[in-house]
């Protein structure tokens, strides 16, 4: 950096070393004239004042005639200086040697001037010396001299600037023929400042005509360190070698240039590289003379090169239009690129050189208001020939509106086979298809607001892009080509078709392609991306290059990713054509396609032809667009979007009229809009750079119909208007403009375009509001009548339904008709809810209120007993018995207990009841019961169940005492609540036993 500005800062010390000693000068040229005597006087004062008092007088009168002697010399001097300085200046020419700066409208006004039929009738200038001088431009207005300042003029012509490179380019080539530098030479990049009058060769550069092959040249100059090159040239690039630069050629007749002029306008001028405007030739005096109509010798001699055979130089005209240029003093390194508008030319010098008093730049500023004037004057045929120039392109725009996921996957079925034969397709015998300049990188082709920019899209064709075709079915290559010029893979161009007719164009031929369904595939060249009217691809990188990788078929395996997502996103590196086209015979074709119509109108073209044609499912499916932006690329994305404006109840409908004017599409009220909106949508925080709006229509709606009546609509834009509000009647409208969006992120995360904006409104519906109400929008009064706005975002993406806690409704909104009413769809299920939810209340209350209670029963089995006069069951055998009896305290043998019988036998009796009642049949656990209650005192007594069962017992006891020696003692297990129900059934069982044991036994007594 210190190193950069080294140059700068020598400059600066320059030039207030020179300024501190012109002040230096100025101050000793004082001291030596006027400032002599006066000391002298000072000390004659002060001595005669300290002598005498009387002396005053004397000493006033010294003074005078001393400082009318310094008036006079200094007089003297500077008369003397005058006279020579003007006689050093009256050796120029008086005035400038060009009456303006080289502009770009002074250049190329005329369209036709580079074109050699226009050349060869101008007046050229012959000379046996191909030189010229580089000069000082000192105010750095781009003319060399000066009519109203004799100084700079003299500057100007007697200043050289050596050290300079040049060069000499073969114009049809742009090939390097000669090269010099311009004197004195002290080596390239060294530069000395010097004026003419003392180094006579100062600024001047040659090239040896014998030394050089007869052709057409242009000069090629590169700037010395600190120094720019200013006028009378045409701008060129530089490219950078290590620490040094090298000027790259270009422009060939200068013709090349007219692409950028009528793009950009006004050049801009780098400063480091220049050549020479035009051409000039090199060859013999009698084919100069015979080529040239208007050959005149420099120097007025017309027999002067007469019968010559050495070569001569014809040039363009006469001065430095061909072989002269100029350089003006600066900082190059740091110098910013300026540009020279015709509209700065002459009020450089007019706020520059004021050193010459009021009146001088009064007298300037007439000459620069009859140059302005003048310029005006010759502007007027350049404004109808632009006019007549825009006027050959169709004034409407290719499509209505950009390539947005809304627009292509909106109807889920355009894509199906189905859709497709039966909607419209376009018959043609060539595969071809254009490669536009996409401007404004909107998507769109052409403009109906703004020609200019609409003749710039249709007339730029972009060359140099790989471009293939892809099987439909398989996503295989099928053929590759590259758009013209085809300059290389890579290398690409951008040129007006009005010139060069192919350019941006592409084809593939039909005869080398078999019958099938195919896309198209594009790739973009360096420092470009693809816009408009495609489909996104992505790409796979290898090495320092990337290949696209084709994907798609007919367009639905997008489908996926659009509900998913929403708006695609578009890299710009990759892209595809929309949808597939089908290449086939002529029958095929009509057969397959219910409405196949030929392209260019001629229904019976293609009647009875063999060979193979394409039907285009559109006219502009194949014409594909691409914008200039430095890589790395970022992310597109289009949205689609309908904003909806309220206005107040006062607004009338003749009112809202000038919200969406009759011819919408081409109003000044759309353009304003736009930009409105643009600027809005351009706020900080939003991961998108909006890049621009373009509506599409609007809408006029009521919103305070009765119920019988239809709102009232009226709809301008893209469809047709369908009805109008009534005449001078105060109501309440909404208009609801819908409108595209595009810009830029960088991913991840994943954004949505049309979702930020839609919410921003949203959130913030007063923001929009208060930016219509603004002045600087230029909208129409109305647009200060609106109370509110919100936004819709049109999107393709299905929103997952989220599950919800048990028994909560959610609610889904919908936009509102104009009426308020709820949407019918939700009608039917909020009813069933509601029913469902009253039910399910009403069964919750009656469960609550009428509840059956149960009396709640103890099961105590002493209670039981003590209560219904019954014995415990007793339970069966268990193996455990055997453990449990030996902690039981047995009773001695032959002694009963307490109950008055055998508690053993007792045990006995009940087992063996229980295994009869298992293992016997009826009959015979009949005969055993009737058996064992022979001798029993109680068994007639049906009022004490216990004696009964105890006596049962006893004779139980003393048969089985008899059969057998001894009997097991088993332990009484009484039984548990759970067990209560079992031994209710055992006793019932066992009853039924006995009252049949006592019929039997009555039966056989009474026998």
């Amino acid at each position: 950096m210190q190193a950069e500005q080294q140059p700068l800062r020598r400059l600066q010390t320059t030039h207030e070393k020179g300024a501190h000693d012109s002040n230096a000068t100025e101050a000793a040229q004082v001291s030596q004239v006027p400032q002599s005597p006066q000391s002298t006087t000072s000390t004659t004062v002060a001595t005669t004042a300290s002598t005498t008092a009387t002396g005053t007088t004397v000493v006033d009168d010294q003074q005078d005639i001393h400082e009318q002697d310094a008036y006079q010399q200094v007089h003297e001097k500077e008369s003397q200086e005058q006279t020579a300085q003007q006689e050093y200046e009256a050796q120029f020419p008086s005035g400038p040697e060009t009456p303006k700066a080289a502009t770009t409208f002074a250049i190329f006004s005329n369209p036709i001037r580079f074109s050699l039929d226009s050349i060869h009738e101008s007046a050229h200038y012959l000379t046996d010396a191909l030189e010229g001088t580089l000069w000082h431009d000192f105010d750095s207005n781009c003319i060399r001299g000066s009519s109203t300042n004799s100084t700079l003029n003299a500057i100007e012509y007697d200043t050289g600037i050596g050290g300079v490179k040049v060069q000499l380019v073969k114009c049809d080539t742009n090939e390097l023929a000669k090269s010099g530098i311009s004197l004195p030479n002290n080596g390239v990049g060294v530069s000395s400042s010097l004026k003419k009058t003392q180094v006579a060769e100062a600024g001047e550069y040659a090239f040896p005509l014998e030394n050089i092959e007869a052709g057409r040249y242009y000069v090629m100059y590169q700037a010395p360190t600190d120094y720019r090159i200013t006028g009378n040239v045409l701008p060129l690039e530089r490219e950078t070698v290590d620490a040094y630069f090298e000027c790259i050629p270009k422009g060939g007749e200068g013709g090349e240039y007219m692409n950028e002029v009528k793009e950009k306008g006004d050049l801009d001028l780098g400063g480091y590289c220049a050549r020479s405007i035009g051409c000039l030739e090199v060859g013999k005096h009698f084919d100069l003379k015979e080529e040239y109509k208007d050959a005149q010798v420099l120097d007025g001699d017309k027999d002067k090169y007469v019968g010559t055979t050495k070569n001569l130089v014809a040039l363009l005209t006469h001065g430095k239009d061909a072989d002269e240029s100029n350089a003006a003093e600066g900082d190059v390194s740091a110098a910013q690129v300026s540009q020279e508008p015709q509209s700065t030319t002459s009020t450089t010098v007019a706020t520059t050189i004021t050193t010459t008093g009021t009146t001088v730049v009064d007298d300037q500023q007439d000459i620069h208001e009859q140059d302005a004037h003048q310029q005006a004057h010759d502007k007027e045929p350049d404004e109808q020939t632009q006019q007549e120039y825009e006027a050959q392109f169709p004034s409407e725009p290719e499509t209505p509106k950009a390539a947005t996921t809304f627009a292509l996957f909106s109807n889920p079925n355009r894509f199906s086979l189905d859709s497709i034969h039966e909607s419209t397709h376009y018959l043609t015998d060539a595969l071809e298809g254009t490669l536009w300049h996409d401007f404004d990188s909107n998507g769109i082709r052409g403009s109906s607001t703004d020609s200019t920019l609409n003749a710039i899209e249709y007339d730029t064709g972009i060359g140099g892009v790989k471009v293939q075709l892809v099987k439909c079915d398989t996503n295989e290559l099928a053929k590759s080509s590259i758009s013209l010029p085809n300059n290389g893979i890579g290398v690409s161009s951008s040129l007006k078709k009005t010139q060069v007719a192919e350019a941006g164009e592409y084809a593939f031929p039909l005869e080398n392609i078999e019958a099938g369904r195919y896309y198209v595939m594009y790739q973009a060249p360096t420092d470009y991306r693809i816009t408009g009217n495609v489909l996104p691809l992505e790409r796979e990188t290898v090495d320092a290059y990337f290949e696209c990788i084709p994907k798609g078929g007919e367009g639905d395996e997008y489908m996926n990713g659009v509900k998913e997502k929403g708006d695609l996103d578009l890299g710009g590196y990759c892209a595809r054509s929309i949808g597939c086209l089908e290449v086939g015979k002529h029958f095929d074709l009509k057969e397959e396609y219910k409405d196949a119509q030929v392209l260019d109108g001629d229904k019976d073209k293609y009647v009875g032809t063999t060979k193979n044609l394409v039907a285009l499912p559109s006219k502009s499916m194949l014409n594909v667009g691409l914008s200039e932006e430095k890589w790395p690329l970022k992310t597109h994305q289009y949205a689609d979007a309908k904003i909806v404006l309220s206005f107040a109840s006062t607004v009338t409908s003749e009112d809202l009229s000038a919200a969406v004017p009759q011819y919408f599409a081409t109003s000044e009220m759309k353009r304003n809009l736009e930009t409105t909106l643009a600027k809005m949508f351009q706020g900080e925080g939003s991961a998108f750079t909006v890049q621009g709006v373009h509506l599409l229509d609007g809408e006029i709606s009521s919103t305070q119909d009765s119920e019988e009546t239809p709102p009232s609509r009226m709809l301008r834009g893209l469809q047709r208007d369908v009805a109008a509000l009534p005449q001078n009647t105060a109501t309440s409208a909404q208009v609801t403009y819908t409108l595209t969006t595009w810009g830029s992120y960088s991913p991840p995360p994943f954004e949505q375009l049309g979702t930020i904006i839609s919410d921003s409104i949203n959130a913030d519906p007063t923001g929009l509001v208060k930016s219509l109400q603004d002045k600087e929008s230029k909208l129409p009064p109305v647009f200060e009548e609106v109370d509110d706005s919100n936004a819709r975002h049109l999107t393709t993406k299905v929103e997952k339904k989220q599950p919800g806690p048990i028994g909560a409704v959610q609610v889904f909104n919908e936009a509102k008709s104009s009426k308020g009413k709820m949407a019918t769809w939700a009608t039917v299920p909020i009813i069933l809810m509601a029913f469902l939810i009253a039910a399910l209340t009403g069964v919750l209350l009656f469960r609550r209120i009428f509840t059956r209670r149960v009396k709640k029963v103890k099961n105590n089995p002493l209670q039981a007993y003590l209560k219904r006069g019954r014995g415990f069951a007793v339970s069966k055998y268990h193996p455990e018995d055997d453990t449990k009896k030996s902690k039981v305290v047995r009773d001695p043998p032959g002694v009963k207990p307490s109950g008055g019988f055998d508690d053993r036998t007792f045990k006995m009796q009940a087992l063996s009841t229980e295994s009869s009642d298992e293992e016997k049949p009826r009959s015979e656990s009949s005969t055993q019961g009737s058996r064992n209650t022979k001798g029993s005192r109680g068994q007639r007594s049906s009022k004490s169940h216990l004696s009964s069962l105890r006596s049962s017992g006893q004779s139980t006891a003393q048969s089985a005492a008899q059969s057998t020696s001894s009997a097991p003692n088993i332990e009484t297990s009484y039984s548990t609540p759970s067990t209560i129900e079992t031994s209710e059934r055992r006793r019932k069982k066992k009853k039924k036993t006995r009252k049949s044991s006592v019929k039997n036994e009555q039966s056989q007594s009474m026998m």
